[in-house]
Parts: C-alpha cells; structure tokens; sequence
C-alpha cells in the first residue's frame, strides 16, 4: 500500500557554490580533478570563459557555479 503526501511548502532556489582560487594553476587543478577526461586546452578554455578575477587579499580568482535547488515539504 503506497502512502499519499500532500505538498506543504515548496520554493525553488538559485544558490552559489562558487570556488576561490589563489592561483591559476590552483584553479587548473581544481577543474583538471573534476574533468579527467578533458584535456588542457579544454581546461584553460574553460576558465578563460569562467574564471573570474577579483581583488580579494585571500585570494585572486573566483569560478562561479550556480546551482539550483528546491525545498519540498510533504505531509501524509
């Protein structure tokens, strides 16, 4: 017997889960260990494109990456 659930709340959501960098080459890393199966010229292609500079006294690069996301309530 499959329970029934009503809907109580439901939002959609953009949130960022963007990653610093202090470095270029930490930030080719980065992707490189995400992307194995791309090679370096689609790497630095990619953060040409993506890679964000910023004056931070951490750190100098920013890739954003926006996800989205959505919080469902259900109730029985």
């Amino acid at each position: 017997m499959r329970a029934k659930y009503k809907i109580s709340y439901y939002k959609e959501l953009e949130l960022e889960f963007g990653q610093p960098f202090h470095t270029m080459e930490e930030a080719f890393r980065f992707v490189r260990n995400y992307r194995k199966d791309a090679g370096k010229s689609v790497i630095r292609k990619h953060l040409e494109q993506y890679l964000i500079p910023v004056e931070n006294q951490k750190f100098s690069y920013y890739l954003p990456n926006k996800k989205q996301i959505a919080i469902c309530v259900l109730e029985k």
